[in-house]
């Protein structure tokens, strides 16, 4: 028996794949919970795919599957949405080719389930079958951002004429055999072959129900956890547009609404509720929180500031903004015009491994990067969503449970986007070019070159920020901002929140993205001048030969090598976030074998500084307050007696003055590698 992770139902499965049908099943009803706990017997192993859950079922637990035929390997609530989605082609204006009534899915009782089975409950099993694969495929296929929408509709079509054919002959040759030997058998073989015919013909209208572009937006609709978006207008802006006049072409200014897409948070709280049964258990459970040691963000000292109330179940919301490159998936800043800002957020309630899961990342809204440029853009958006958290703050929303109505509450505990982002939305300097650009303390640029410690710095705090904005009325016409001020933030309205205690920084950014090429980069550019076997070709080859070797890091290997940049320029060509990562992790094995002398020593030791600091920042699991202090030991040796003693012409860049923060940063806030946009 196949005791299910996610709905807790003993099934009887008889291969591999049912396992990963049922498991399917769960994921295209958004209900599959990560990582994957295995249920059987005493086993407890963790997995972070079907993929790998079912391997490790068939490694290990092959004595659970049985030689009967196995039972619905349907979830509860496939049943019901495979009715809706039949419903759906009913009311279709699409030609179906019979008229033969859609057999019913239900589940064999245990006592039929030992008898041979019928056409129709085989017809129906293979029905139920291939909508589940076809509902996962048009979701993996909707979830793929290189793939157009419109190619999901022809693919679901080119399948619905491949299978009418393919079920038309086959039931063509079925009844032909049956005919011919209707002479050596008793009974009613029209009838038997009316029945095959029936359900073959129920089986080749699976993929008419899913055909069209308004099927398909119907399908998400009807799906419990669906929640509509709202459009709400933020602005205007100001558009060139051209129109063809013969002979010749005219533009002209047009003024156009902003408009942005968002989704209610108190709307996406109740789906949650809704498809998930152990909800409650996620967001009332209490970490278990020792003094010195930080793990999630209960650990933190913002937490604790908190007021308490045991009688309120309270929601804490990590929102998030950054920007999304629609028009070049790889590339963001091509094609800005069409950019879009995203606004999701996660709760913090939730154990962090939890909320690296995609399912647990919510949409709140989407909108044009550059109406977030302007001010009222901005602010519009920020009011909001101060409108909303203030309502989960004050009123909550009443959920229904089985344990009769409760009352969540929400509100605002982190706000988190990359540095660019994080400076725009909190009406900050946007340039990192000049002073003041660290919303955490009034460092200058010429500080950062000179001080490696954060008591060297003056930390911004309330009554300072109160200050700044005072002063911004006085400011010379040729000025924008005071000590990297330039105006107040809508967010500052909240109660229990201020820009001001909101300490983060975005660790892929500032560190992955910034630090290690610009680091790693020189470092390797030197060694390879020093050292005659360090050449693009050998690291090119070892890195080959390295991660072929490796399964879970395989995903992320870098792409090969151009050339060894100078100090100062990265990388080329240009790595992803993960890929960064893998590179810098395993680069003193890729140098292994290749350096002789002891003067790429220096270097070598710069990088195994650099990968010390990376185990603590995106790694280590659990921090405490002396690892924090070595952590801030190794960072003050990184800027100063490593990096600029080996590169004295490279300046300290605004990232790398960041770094100095970060153990403050998990001191309030918790695990950094948890503020990652």
């Amino acid at each position: 028996m196949f005791n299910c992770p996610s709905c807790s139902i003993s099934i009887s499965v008889e291969t591999s794949h049912d396992v990963r049908r049922h498991l399917n099943c769960h994921k295209t009803l958004l209900d599959l919970k990560y990582p994957i706990i295995c249920n059987q017997h005493s086993c407890r192993a963790s997995n972070t795919t079907i993929c790998h859950y079912v391997r490790h079922f068939n490694d290990f637990h092959k004595s659970d599957f049985v030689r009967d035929p196995p039972s619905n390997v349907l979830p509860p609530m496939a049943t019901n949405l495979m009715a809706d989605v039949s419903s759906l082609s009913e009311r279709s204006d699409m030609e179906d080719e019979s008229n033969v009534d859609d057999f019913e899915m239900n589940s064999v009782s245990n006592d039929e389930k030992k008898l041979p089975k019928s056409s129709k409950q085989i017809f129906c099993e293979l029905k139920s079958v291939i909508e589940i694969e076809t509902l996962n495929m048009l979701v993996d296929l909707r979830g793929r951002g290189n793939v157009p929408y419109s190619v999901s509709v022809d693919i679901i079509q080119f399948f619905s004429r491949l299978m009418t054919i393919v079920v038309d002959e086959v039931s063509l040759g079925i009844a032909a055999e049956l005919a011919s030997l209707s002479d050596n058998f008793a009974g009613n073989i029209d009838e038997c072959i009316n029945n095959i015919k029936g359900g073959i013909s129920g089986v080749k209208s699976v993929f008419s129900q899913m055909g069209t572009e308004y099927k398909i937006r119907k399908f998400y609709e009807s799906h419990p956890a669906f929640v509509s978006p709202l459009p709400m207008v933020i602005g205007h802006r100001y558009e060139l547009q051209t129109t063809a006049v013969e002979p010749v072409c005219q533009s002209f200014v047009v003024q156009k609404e902003a408009i942005a897409q968002r989704v209610p948070i108190s709307q996406t709280i109740l789906a949650l509720v809704k498809i998930d049964p152990h909800f409650f258990d996620k967001v009332s459970k209490t970490p278990l929180i020792q003094d010195g040691v930080y793990n999630c963000f209960q650990s933190g000292s913002r937490f604790k500031e908190y007021p308490t109330n045991p009688d309120r179940i309270v929601l804490y919301l990590q929102f998030f903004y950054d920007g999304l490159g629609i028009t070049n998936g790889l590339n963001s800043g091509g094609g800005r015009k069409h950019n879009m800002g995203v606004f999701f957020y996660t709760l913090l309630n939730y154990p962090p491994r939890y909320n690296a899961c995609l399912a647990n990342i919510n949409l709140y809204a989407l909108c044009n990067a550059n109406d977030i440029k302007s001010a009222d853009g901005k602010d519009a958006i920020l009011a909001q969503i101060v409108s909303e958290i203030r309502e989960l703050q004050v009123n909550g929303v009443e959920v229904e449970t089985r344990d009769g109505n409760k009352t969540l509450y929400g509100c605002l505990a982190q706000f988190t986007a990359d540095n660019l982002g994080l400076n725009q939305i909190f009406n900050f300097v946007e340039s990192f070019s000049g002073d003041c650009c660290c919303i955490i303390c009034y460092a200058t640029k010429e500080d950062m070159q000179k001080f490696d410690k954060e008591s060297d710095f003056k930390l911004r705090t309330r009554t300072d920020y109160e200050y700044d904005l005072s002063m911004l009325n006085d400011l010379p016409s040729n000025q924008n901002h005071f000590r990297g001020v330039k105006g107040p933030c809508k967010l500052n309205d909240l109660d229990d929140f201020h820009i001001m205690e909101n300490w983060c920084n975005d660790s892929m950014h500032t560190y992955i993205e910034g630090i290690l090429p610009y680091v790693g980069g020189a470092a390797l550019y030197s060694i390879s001048e020093i050292e005659s076997e360090v050449t693009v070709q050998n690291i090119n080859f070892k890195m080959s030969i390295l991660f072929d070797s490796l399964i879970v890091e395989r995903a992320n290997k870098p792409y090969p090598l151009k050339a060894f940049l100078k100090p100062g320029e990265g990388f080329s060509p240009t790595q992803s976030a993960a890929q960064h990562l893998a590179f810098i992790k395993y680069f003193p094995l890729m140098l292994s074998g290749l350096v002789k002398t002891e003067a790429s020593l220096p270097y070598l030791e710069l990088l195994l500084l650099l990968e010390e600091m990376t185990d603590i920042v995106l790694i280590a699991p659990v921090l405490t307050d002396s690892l924090l202090s070595y952590f801030a030991t190794l960072i003050t040796s990184f800027l100063t007696n490593k990096f600029k003693e080996l590169y004295p012409d490279l300046s300290i860049r605004p990232k790398m003055h960041f770094l100095i923060h970060y153990p403050s940063i998990i001191k309030k806030m918790a695990l950094q590698k948890t503020i990652g946009v």
